[in-house]
């Protein structure tokens, strides 16, 4: 009985060294961080934003324009009449809707709405861009930004699609699709790229990042790689009245 097993131990070690030992060391050199460690978050910093987005279809240019004109739209609604979220609903629609345009004209992006939520698209779905409301961390390299509200079931499955791992596996899914992505693009990952904002009277504040996961609640746990975009300090005339610094948004509006 005891030689019996032991032979078959013995073989099992054997099999384990040959044929299931090789592909996981493959694996783990492509991912060197300790599988139960997350890796840190990969920062691109401002000045390297434009051609490191424009290789997506994404203007940089574009996008903080977008920003301005919805911030300054947001802006006129501010007289007593207006409902204490007016602003913060003009805002996001109105950016929902200049950026939606912007990177159509890429003619790589397309328009989706998967379960009313706003969002482009483009190669087959592997990239998906979003938006959301940022916290004070948001454009700043040195902190790690989470969102105003925390996102809906329909958001946070979306962006954990391509983060999720395989519990039958030692090596994370995440790691296999990464494998698989394009080597024409290796420091663009698939998923959803939200692009985070966060308006101040003195600045605009914002970033496009990808969520390495987000929790059941909705909550921000970990940052995959983040591009930060140049702070806009100089409003100037461009918006006809200043925002508070915090928008007064008890519906849970930008985000299903």
């Amino acid at each position: 009985m005891n030689g019996r097993f032991t032979c078959r131990l013995s073989g099992f070690k054997q099999y384990w060294r040959t044929s299931t030992l090789p592909p996981i060391l493959k694996l783990m050199a492509l991912n060197p961080h300790p599988l139960s460690d997350p890796s840190p978050a990969e920062v691109i910093p401002a000045d390297e934003a434009a051609p490191f987005l424009a290789e997506l279809g994404i203007s940089v240019s574009g996008i903080q324009n977008a920003l301005l004109d919805a911030v300054d739209a947001a802006s006129l609604r501010d007289d007593p009449y207006w409902a204490n979220t007016a602003r913060g609903i003009e805002l996001w629609s109105n950016l929902v809707h200049g950026v939606r345009q912007l990177l159509h004209e890429d003619k790589e992006w397309t328009v989706d709405n998967p379960q009313n939520r706003p969002v482009m698209v483009r190669d087959g779905g592997h990239y998906e861009f979003a938006l959301a409301g940022g916290d004070s961390g948001t454009g700043n390299p040195e902190l790690q930004p989470g969102f105003a509200r925390n996102v809906g079931k329909a958001t946070t499955q979306a962006a954990n699609r391509f983060s999720q791992e395989d519990p039958r596996a030692l090596i994370p899914l995440r790691t296999l699709l990464e494998a698989t992505e394009s080597s024409n693009l290796p420091h663009h990952p698939f998923g959803t790229w939200i692009l985070l904002y966060r308006c101040t009277t003195e600045a605009i504040y914002s970033e496009i990042s990808v969520p390495a996961h987000i929790s059941s609640d909705g909550e921000l746990e970990s940052w995959r790689l983040r591009v930060l975009l140049p702070v806009i300090t100089d409003l100037g005339d461009k918006l006809s009245k200043p925002l508070p610094d915090n928008l007064d948004d008890d519906l849970d509006f930008f985000i299903a």
